[in-house]
């Protein structure tokens, strides 16, 4: 679900960013981690197929 560009103010984004990022940064060092280049492809089609069902 998308919110109205303009309805978060910029203090707000900042806030949410910046508690955010360091949970970003984690999940992505432990997908590198835990994930093989043989699971690439179906991860990609997973978001793909996840992408459309929304659209």
């Amino acid at each position: 679900m998308h919110i109205p560009d303009g309805y978060l103010g910029p203090k707000t984004c900042i806030a949410f960013y910046a508690v955010m990022a360091p949970l970003w940064y984690i999940a992505s060092s432990r997908a590198q981690k835990s994930l093989k280049a043989a699971q690439l492809p179906i991860l990609a089609l997973g978001a793909a197929f996840t992408f459309v069902i929304m659209m």
